[in-house]
């Protein structure tokens, strides 16, 4: 199979979405971060394995389908889930953040290319799926789908009754900003 015909067939037609995200969401929601990363996580590694053994052009679309099913699962929008949940006052920073991690992840490329030169692309495939679930298991296992779960509010602060309790910024904001304070607000005259 010819080199560009492969990347040809592998560009969905246009109009298309390429990731099922609707679905994704759904396991965001009902199962958290960590496990779908985790889970994304074996399929890539897997992915990354199969596609070292492959022979026939079938095989080669199959084993990217795996890599990018895996991909999408371990990938920006997973991480992203959990950058919401935890973060309100600096939310775009820490989204911000979660890109620059993912764009720092390409630094990894020319050790990729000196793998590929020394050992070739089989043993390069195969050794980046065991790496990935290697490295990948144990930093997934540090997503916690939300704050509460480790007794913290959203950027990290005390729980709320803590917070009513020392008379917390959080609690003077929360009472100055509920519908009965802003009913009992002057209204400008007009």
């Amino acid at each position: 199979m010819e080199h560009d015909d492969a990347l040809r067939r592998l560009q969905p037609p246009r109009g298309r979405k390429r990731h099922p995200r609707p679905l994704h969401g759904a396991l965001l929601d009902r199962f958290g971060p960590r496990k779908v990363a985790s889970a994304g996580v074996v399929i890539l590694g897997l992915g990354f394995m199969l596609f070292s053994r492959v022979q026939e052009p079938w095989q080669f679309y199959a084993a990217f389908l795996v890599i990018a099913v895996g991909a999408s699962m371990s990938g920006f929008l997973t991480a992203t889930f959990a950058a919401v949940h935890w973060f309100e006052r600096r939310r775009a920073t820490a989204i911000s953040l979660t890109s620059a991690g993912f764009a720092i992840g390409g630094m990894c490329v020319p050790l990729t290319v000196l793998a590929l030169e020394s050992l070739g692309g089989r043993t390069t495939a195969l050794l980046s799926g065991v790496l990935i679930i290697a490295a990948g298991l144990p930093l997934a296992r540090l997503y916690r789908h939300h704050p509460h779960e480790l007794g913290l509010e959203p950027d990290g602060g005390p729980p709320a009754a803590a917070r009513r309790a020392t008379g917390g910024l959080g609690a003077r904001r929360r009472t100055a900003t509920s519908p009965s304070a802003r009913s009992s607000a002057p209204r400008p005259s007009g």
